[in-house]
């Protein structure tokens, strides 16, 4: 009786490994996807336009990935755009905190910008269809502190994250 008590245990371990049950390590957080925002009100002269973020990254304190933001004016044109690296990645709940360091960017009216080596701060809360996102940069003259949440959510219009 005790040698099939041991044969039941083990097959019940070896089932849990292979589904990714308690047994194994639980997976790097991450965040993927993208979605639009449009500015609200307190954007000033850019209230109503479009910004498209896209985010893919994992891995926590050490993370790796890259964020991807681009604004677009009224019109549809590209008024700016800012690629870099993802530093950081803590999720909670549904909610994934992002902080990087810009690699590279433009701005139509800031030719020349020196922005590169900035942070960023992205939170975004997965709510299945009814994502929000809120974002600050160093260069509006925030404080960016590593993996600090930004709590000034704004709905996602189109598009998805995952967020785990």
């Amino acid at each position: 009786m005790r040698a099939r008590w041991l044969v039941v245990a083990a097959g019940v371990m070896v089932g849990l490994v292979g589904l990714g049950g308690s047994v194994s390590a639980s997976p790097a957080p991450s965040i993927n996807g993208s979605g639009t925002i449009t500015l609200p009100a307190e954007y000033g002269d850019f209230a109503g336009d479009p910004v498209i973020f896209q985010l893919q990254a994992q891995g926590g304190v050490s993370a790796s990935g890259r964020f991807n933001v681009v604004h677009l004016d009224d019109a549809g044109g590209l008024y700016a755009h800012v690629v870099g690296d993802v530093t950081c990645v803590s999720v909670s709940e549904g909610i994934a905190v992002t902080t990087g360091i810009i690699r590279h960017a433009w701005f139509r009216d800031f030719p020349g910008s020196q922005v590169v080596d900035m942070a960023v701060a992205i939170t975004v809360a997965d709510r299945g269809r009814s994502d929000a996102l809120a974002f600050d940069f160093e260069f509006f003259g925030s404080d960016i502190a590593p993996c600090g949440a930004i709590s000034r959510f704004i709905p996602i219009d189109r598009g998805n994250f995952t967020v785990r």
